[in-house]
């Protein structure tokens, strides 16, 4: 019998500082595409002023949640956020934390949202052009962006 596995769904989650915040910009991307997101994502992160709004010196970032195409709609990112909430409130150093997500997909901004996060910045991806004006990123709607959503747990 041959055994099959697949990945359903991905939760990035670390703590984050200023600190790290500057390695990780210091970071270089082999892809373009990468490149092009970590402009993007860095523009929206400085904007969300999330240390001075919050007053904290570090914050709990929900990096990434990803689901498999042929999973979606099936309430696995909302488990993954229930799951990650909990996760971190387990922790006392944690117990009233900040905690944020990057949102690309409107489906994680409404899951946020219900979830109480606050959207502290956006970025819209059509903003982002080269040096001769060419658009970054081809083939994006004018309405599509990502935005920067935090909240403070309750202990």
């Amino acid at each position: 019998m041959k055994l099959y596995s697949q990945i359903a769904g991905l939760r990035i989650t670390f703590v984050e500082t200023k600190k790290l915040e500057q390695e990780l910009t210091d970071i270089e991307f082999k892809t373009r595409q990468m490149e092009i997101m970590r402009k993007i994502m860095g523009k929206v992160n400085r904007e969300s002023r999330i240390y001075e709004q919050y007053g904290v010196e570090f914050f709990i970032n929900f990096y990434t949640a990803c689901v498999d195409p042929i999973y979606r709609g099936q309430g696995l990112a909302t488990e993954m956020y229930v799951r990650a909430l909990r996760f971190v409130k387990s922790f006392k150093a944690f117990s009233s934390a900040v905690v944020k997500s990057n949102l690309t997909s409107p489906y994680t901004r409404k899951i946020c949202t219900k979830f109480g996060f606050t959207e502290l910045a956006r970025a819209y991806y059509n903003d982002f052009r080269d040096e001769n004006g060419k658009l970054l990123l081809n083939g994006r709607k004018d309405d599509e962006f990502v935005a920067f959503m935090a909240k403070r747990l309750e202990s």
